[in-house]
């Protein structure tokens, strides 16, 4: 794949995952829910085909895309108005089902980011990535724990505001709070 066709594609399915909360918000007042699962499985779909093209041949990331396709177009048959507010669920679920996969089949998947900036990765780091791969394992089931009540409880403007911002904060302050720990351990290591 062309460079700069990967890299558009991959900003564009970043932009519409990050804008898809307001979509639903914004289109279910507008448009039919199956127009905008159909968003949905072109989003996995496309995610789906850069993996495929962009990640080795034992990608841990594509089955579990694939499993959130057919739970999508599952869910679709029963309530589409349900299913079209799964997505962030089912991300959420994705990667947690991916990362605990890679705990259980090492490298972890932290490990394998680290690996790119530090090929060299000595026991101790190993164990770290693993550490904070399960930290992320934890959030990501967390959190669609709660984008889970806000599918089955929550008011339309609940869900928009959980997934559309505070997961999205949440999310960052990991990050953050990771990368401060990071710092603390390598500079007492």
């Amino acid at each position: 794949m062309h460079p700069k066709l990967k890299i558009g594609l991959t900003a564009g399915a970043i932009t519409i995952g990050l804008a898809y909360p307001f979509l639903v918000y914004f289109g279910l007042n507008t448009v039919k829910p199956e127009l905008l699962i159909g968003l949905v499985l072109v989003l996995l779909g496309g995610r789906v085909l850069i993996l495929r093209r962009t990640m080795p041949s034992k990608n841990r990331l594509i089955w579990p895309a694939i499993a959130a396709i057919i739970f999508m177009i599952a869910v679709a048959f029963f309530k589409a108005s349900i299913a079209v507010k799964l997505y962030p669920v089912g991300i959420s679920l994705m990667l947690a089902a991916a990362f605990l996969y890679s705990v259980m089949s090492p490298p972890t998947a932290i490990e394998m980011i680290a690996r790119i900036t530090e090929p060299n990765l000595d026991e101790k780091g190993v164990r770290y990535t693993r550490n904070v791969t399960i930290v992320w394992i934890l959030f990501f089931v967390f959190n669609s724990v709660v984008a889970t009540w806000t599918v089955l409880y929550g008011t339309i403007e609940q869900w928009t505001l959980y997934n559309g911002l505070i997961s999205y904060c949440l999310t960052g302050l990991l990050f953050a709070g990771e990368f401060l720990v990071r710092r603390t351990v390598r500079a007492k290591g």
